[in-house]
């Protein structure tokens, strides 16, 4: 039996940086296709198992409003992450040809998630993550069936969670971060989140969660580097192999470049000061240090300026961490 995944994206605003490199990374997983609900045009020499449906933002809240029976306050896309465990509902129209639907980022590149998601592990289980601990926004996926698909709406809090303009975690921990320090039975938490209400489901048989760590998220603390190598994503040292790398964190720090590559190299790396060709790896040490002193550089400046423009009253809009060479975007 061949299973048919269907990983869904809207995404609005412009195609990022590191596009191509994710595309090729979805290229190597044909038992996924990933599906973009955009009112951008096609990315250039997107795989076969890459998709765009035309939805302009406008078109999605709608689409959401009337499959939910709420009504929506005025938000931003991103907002849109709350919504991604109703998606199974919210675009059944679209999904009837798939065994499974998801969701997931794309700052990121896949590994082989062919080797994880094997024809056994897909007929066993309900819905998958590659956490242990909690079901995870860079990819999740669920059995298309009106269980699961409805499962969302078990938690007593998801009309205010999706009429409240404000992100709330509903696609992986919710507010309280149970995940962080679980000292409580999984009963005991509240659902503002899914995660919590498919632990719970679990718990009393309903669903089969597979949930193992084989993500990776977070390299700079350890300083480790990420290897891709024909369709593989692993430790350098470990060699350990991940479903997937996110480079959530790393993308923060002002030294994290993103290579301006037309084709995208069967083998690279990736560190804290971000992407290497095999070449360029050979000079790792020099580079990263170029890459640290030019961005330490602009860090700096722009700490200095943010501390001058809060004294006469002007908006910042990028802001420092306490992390030195760490950002963010207010």
């Amino acid at each position: 039996m061949k299973h048919s995944i269907a990983i869904l994206i809207p995404y609005f605003g412009k195609w990022p940086s590191n596009m191509n490199l994710y595309l090729d990374s979805c290229k190597k997983n044909e038992i996924f296709n990933f599906i973009f609900f955009t009112d951008l045009g096609v990315y250039t020499n997107s795989p076969e198992n890459v998709k765009y449906v035309h939805f302009t933002f406008e078109e999605i809240i709608l689409k959401i409003e009337v499959s939910l029976n709420i009504e929506l306050p005025s938000i931003k896309p991103y907002k849109l992450c709350d919504y991604r465990p109703a998606f199974g509902l919210i675009f059944s129209d679209l999904l009837t040809e798939y065994d499974f639907w998801g969701y997931g980022d794309i700052d990121l590149i896949y590994g082989n998630l062919k080797s994880i998601f094997t024809k056994e592990v897909l007929e066993e289980n309900d819905i998958f993550a590659l956490r242990r601990d909690h079901l995870h926004g860079p990819l999740t996926f669920y059995r298309n069936d009106d269980f699961i698909n409805s499962l969302f709406a078990r938690s007593e809090q998801f009309v205010s969670i999706f009429t409240n303009p404000e992100y709330s975690s509903f696609d992986e921990f919710g507010k309280e971060g149970f995940h962080v320090n679980i000292s409580k039975d999984i009963s005991e938490y509240s659902n503002d989140n899914i995660s919590v209400i498919a632990l719970k489901a679990q718990k009393k048989g309903e669903v089969a969660l597979f949930m193992k760590a084989k993500s990776k998220e977070v390299i700079y603390k350890k300083k480790e580097i990420i290897v891709y190598e024909k369709g593989n994503v692993y430790n350098k040292k470990s060699n350990e192999q991940y479903g997937f790398y996110h480079w959530v964190i790393e993308k923060r720090a002002v030294w994290f470049e993103y290579p301006k590559w037309k084709e995208v190299p069967n083998k690279y790396f990736i560190t804290e000061s971000g992407f290497y060709t095999e070449n360029q790896f050979k000079f790792y040490l020099i580079l990263k240090l170029k890459r640290k002193i030019k961005g330490g550089t602009y860090w700096l400046y722009l700490k200095f300026m943010n501390y001058i423009k809060r004294k006469i009253g002007i908006n910042v809009s990028i802001d420092t961490y306490p992390i030195f060479g760490f950002i963010k975007h207010l």
